[in-house]
């Protein structure tokens, strides 16, 4: 990629983070970076151009973000605490999902497919070798476990268009916290501990 072009990458990612997509113009990229329109254009073709690369760009950094995460610790707890202080930097991503969801749906779909084909076979890896380490119940097949994440994505996906983006991340961290703790009150599990 040309220095011009990831110029113009980066000031359009700061643009639609901080205004959102339907509130920032080529104009106001083309006077950020500064180049003219014509060479934007030249670059990306269109506005729809530039924002799905954007989104490529995003969900690539996330995937390395996360991957990194996965490799630093075994620990199912300590991984989804990891993920869980990571609020600030959703919010950071709040007003472009929000432009996507209603101008650009089928964007928001390519993105969420790119986590689903690239993020979530990360995320099995990492279960089946916390379950080699121990740090995960060998008594639940990886694929169960799977198939449980993926309901909590099309979930929270369907909840992001109908409830917003707040909504759907607090029910995403709740999802996560019943993952990794269950339903059943700390106190009753150890009284049953007890009573085996």
């Amino acid at each position: 990629m040309s220095r011009k072009k990831q110029q113009v990458l980066e000031k359009g990612c700061q643009l639609f983070f901080e205004k959102g997509i339907r509130e920032t113009s080529m104009d106001d990229v083309a006077e950020a970076v500064p180049v003219s329109k014509m060479t934007i254009y030249k670059y990306f073709q269109n506005k729809e151009g530039l924002i799905e690369e954007v989104c490529e760009k995003v969900a690539r950094e996330h995937h390395m973000h996360m991957r990194a995460i996965f490799e630093s610790s075994d620990d199912m707890i300590e991984i989804i605490s990891k993920l869980s202080c990571e609020k600030q930097l959703r919010t950071k991503y709040e007003a472009f999902f929000q432009g996507l969801m209603t101008e650009y749906p089928l964007l928001l779909k390519k993105t969420m497919d790119y986590q689903r084909d690239h993020m979530m076979p990360d995320f099995e890896l990492f279960i089946f070798r916390a379950q080699q380490k121990g740090t995960i119940r060998k008594d639940i097949a990886p694929q169960m476990i799977m198939m449980f994440m993926a309901c909590i994505n099309e979930f929270i996906t369907k909840m992001m268009s109908s409830e917003g983006i707040h909504q759907a991340q607090n029910a995403a961290d709740q999802m996560m916290n019943l993952l990794c703790y269950g339903i059943v009150a700390p106190e009753h599990q150890r009284e049953q501990e007890s009573n085996s």
